[in-house]
């Protein structure tokens, strides 16, 4: 199993690159051009867009809703992700060590997955509780059917 904090044993510049590989994927996905995403966040030229996607600068706190646009999620999941990377330390401390990115519903995303690709183990485990809630359901959704049709034909 994975360590249980994304920044464990990790230095700073390591997790800056890590952050930008996960923009770079982020931008892929969209199937968007260093050029066109420039446009789009309203930077002069695509060179930020590729020292981001090297670690080399982050993006500025006031323009992660544009940013979080861009890339097409919720500013909330882009920013605690993004926090991961540049702030591991308030990021354990505001989500918990163990924190596993979820929507605001509290049910995994398509894009959570895209963005807790840094934390596999967790969000692997957050599946299985998933998962587990959801057999619990279908349980007693079968149980009350079965109960339904046996009242059922009991009466005729």
């Amino acid at each position: 199993m994975a360590s249980s904090s994304p920044s464990a044993a990790r230095s700073p510049s390591e997790l800056k690159k890590e952050g930008g590989k996960w923009l770079r994927a982020l931008r892929e996905r969209r199937g968007l051009s260093q050029k066109e995403l420039a446009g789009l966040v309203s930077v002069q030229n695509s060179v930020f867009i590729s020292q981001l996607e090297n670690g080399r600068v982050r993006i500025p706190p006031e323009r992660y809703d544009v940013w979080a646009e861009a890339y097409g999620l919720p500013a909330y999941e882009f920013v605690k992700a993004l926090m991961s990377f540049y702030d591991p330390i308030t990021h354990r401390l505001l989500f918990g060590a163990n924190a596993v990115l979820e929507d605001l519903t509290g049910e995994l995303s398509t894009d959570t997955a895209i963005i807790s690709g840094h934390v596999n183990d967790r969000y692997i485990d957050a599946l299985y509780r998933l998962l587990g809630r959801k057999t619990a359901e279908l349980e007693i959704l079968q149980e009350t059917l079965a109960s339904a049709q046996s009242s059922r034909l009991k009466n005729f």
